[in-house]
């Protein structure tokens, strides 16, 4: 996870908790540092808090958006209210929390948005072996198409040599039957 505070108690009382919880934590001093921070390693959640100097929450939200669509942000502020979180959200924000909160509040929403993560991870993996086996299919059925018509011209070809010289022995059957061939000798 990678913790985005200006606020230096926070962001270690953030660090504490989390770490105590069993996740890797990194932090950020601000929305800059935080960006370097992105470009250099994989996190799996942004925490950030929403009011910062220069590059506050928001303009975090939307340039990680814009780099790794895929990176849940979890926005904090002090000054809470309806709008901003509904602002948040809107910018594409995984969740909202207003401070003060209490650690279980915390817990319960990085654990949703990381479940949430994990399960579109798994969507995302599925899909593409999904896709994979469908090319698969196809290609076999192509292949199993031109088997087929090289079967079905086979039978076509062996038919029509075999009915030649049955139609002949079943015509010459039939004229002598009707003893119009004539007589027929031992040496015939």
């Amino acid at each position: 996870l990678l913790v985005v505070d200006d606020e230096a108690i926070q962001r270690e009382m953030l660090h504490g908790i989390l770490t105590r919880c069993g996740y890797e934590v990194d932090v950020a001093e601000n929305g800059a540092r935080a960006l370097e921070r992105l470009e250099a390693k994989d996190y799996d959640l942004v925490l950030s808090d929403q009011r910062m100097p220069a590059l506050d929450g928001i303009e975090l939200l939307r340039q990680v958006r814009a780099r790794r669509p895929d990176l849940p942000v979890v926005l904090m502020t002090a000054y809470g209210s309806v709008s901003s979180a509904v602002e948040a959200m809107k910018q594409g924000a995984a969740d909202y929390l207003s401070k003060p909160f209490e650690k279980d509040e915390l817990l319960v929403v990085l654990d949703k948005v990381l479940h949430q993560r994990r399960l579109e991870d798994e969507n995302k993996r599925m899909l593409k072996e999904l896709q994979a086996k469908n090319e698969m299919l196809e290609k076999n059925s192509r292949h199993l198409a031109e088997m087929y018509e090289t079967a079905h011209q086979f039978v076509d070809n062996v038919s029509h040599e075999f009915r030649t010289p049955l139609t002949v022995i079943k015509e010459f059957t039939s004229l002598l039957h009707d003893g119009l061939a004539g007589e027929v000798k031992a040496e015939q």
